[in-house]
């Protein structure tokens, strides 16, 4: 009976004691919950002060909480989140130190917010954090330590924000970090040094932003990187030594730019390199050997430059190229582009030309064809008066021609031609003139001796 009466109040301090400890499983007002995740969205303006610790991802959207304190997270249950999503819940500020404690977790995204800066230490503690999403912010400044303790964070997307520069020490500390994504922000400085820490770099997305120009040792070390895309920038030159690190680089856009010129060893340490987009820009000149050694180069885009002509030497060693995109260029269709012409002909078995039904020839020789004809429709015949002259060397490199005797004006032809006739005429007129003289010389000389003979018998 002594038992019995007990049991009531066993109850109640169990209860008690498991709400304390965080022990409840009763799923928190105004959220969802399943088996491992809880859902809290719309409208609320706070955490929830505890949560199951079963629980082990937490989406927390479409609220209204201006700022997160050290305190946010130090409810019962925290600890053992591994995911935590934070979007659209009008995040301004983020205090120190306000994740730490949360050992566990592993996935933190806090995109779609109004963060403006991230300051030192701000998500210190987050040691174990392997993928990071801060994309759809306003953030402008990223402070020296942003991302300090981070020792396995490996990826980070800060994209579509309004970063203006990136200074040095701002990844000390992710030394893990892989995958780094700074597309569409507002970029116009980098420091040589700020990628010194994080070595471990595949994949850096640098595109849609404001680069004007970049320290030549910017990317020095980074040579693990995998894909650099610095595509939709201002972009005038490539400075020689830019690239000379990424020694295992496969893909590189550099589209989309103002570049006018490139160094004949621009790409000379990119032995790995597959992928190489230069369209978009004002190239209007590469070098004969500037792909000398990109051997392993499948994909080249050109299309949508100012190049009028190409040397044919500049595909010399590219053996593995499938795919090739050169409209869009103000071609000069005359005898210096049969040797190129006949190789894209030859290549074209190979090689998929991208569009080239739409490649035309900005300027051709008058007396042949218009301009803006399509040069797959211009016979070599009319390029060159011995296309015959034109061969192809063991490795597949075109050489010049030999002859080239219509690759004149047209009008300085006619006009040639035109003085050579007169000066035919003018000759020939002068002949027969002086033939016309000589006769009529004679004819005096032999009147003369006529009547000299007619007064000597008369005497």
């Amino acid at each position: 009976m002594g038992g019995r009466m007990w049991l009531p109040w066993f109850l109640i301090v169990f209860w008690h004691v498991k709400a304390i400890v965080g022990l409840s499983n009763e799923c928190p007002k105004l959220c969802n919950c399943w088996k491992t995740a809880i859902n809290c969205e719309s409208g609320r303006r706070e955490f929830p002060t505890t949560i199951p610790p079963t629980y082990r991802s937490m989406y927390f959207r479409n609220n209204k909480v201006p700022s997160l304190s050290r305190d946010t997270f130090r409810g019962l249950g925290y600890y053992t989140l591994q995911q935590l999503h934070l979007a659209y819940d009008d995040i301004e500020v983020i205090a120190a130190d306000t994740f730490k404690g949360l050992a566990q977790l592993q996935y933190l995204t806090i995109q779609n917010n109004k963060l403006l800066k991230i300051y030192q230490n701000g998500f210190q503690g987050l040691e174990n954090v392997h993928t990071m999403d801060l994309q759809h912010n306003q953030i402008i400044e990223l402070e020296a330590g942003s991302f300090k303790g981070m020792q396995n964070l490996d990826s980070l997307d800060l994209s579509n924000n309004d970063i203006e520069r990136l200074e040095s020490g701002v990844f000390y500390d992710a030394q893990s970090l892989q995958k780094l994504n700074l597309d569409n922000n507002k970029i116009e400085s980098i420091s040589a040094g700020v990628f010194s820490d994080v070595s471990s770099l595949t994949n850096l997305i640098l595109q849609n932003n404001l680069l004007e120009e970049l320290p030549w040792n910017v990317f020095n070390g980074l040579n693990e990187l995998d894909e650099l895309n610095l595509s939709n920038n201002k972009l005038t030159s490539i400075d020689r030594s830019l690239f000379h690190d990424l020694t295992n680089l496969r893909q590189l856009d550099l589209s989309n730019n103002k570049i006018e010129i490139l160094s004949v060893d621009t790409f000379v340490n990119i032995l790995a390199l597959q992928t190489l987009l230069l369209n978009d820009n004002s190239i209007h000149v590469l070098p004969p050997t500037i792909f000398e050694h990109c051997q392993g180069l499948k994909k080249l885009t050109l299309h949508d430059n100012a190049l009028q002509t190409l040397h044919p030497k500049v595909f010399r060693g590219m053996k593995s190229l499938q795919e090739l995109d050169f409209h869009g260029n103000p071609w000069t269709c005359d005898c210096t582009m049969l040797p190129l012409k006949v190789w894209f002909e030859e290549a074209g078995k190979a090689v998929q030309i991208q569009e080239s039904n739409t490649v035309y020839c900005k300027r051709t020789p008058s007396h042949v064809l218009e301009n803006y004809t399509k040069l797959e429709d211009i016979a070599n015949t009319w390029l060159c008066s011995d296309p015959a002259e034109i061969h192809v060397e063991g490795d597949g490199t075109v050489l010049t021609a030999k002859t080239c005797v219509l690759c004149v004006s047209p009008v300085v032809y006619i006009l040639t031609i035109i003085v050579v006739l007169s000066g035919c005429v003018i000759s020939l007129k002068i002949r027969v003139c002086r033939q016309r003289r000589l006769k009529n010389y004679k004819k005096q000389v032999f009147a003369l001796r006529d009547k000299d003979t007619m007064v000597k018998s008369r005497i």
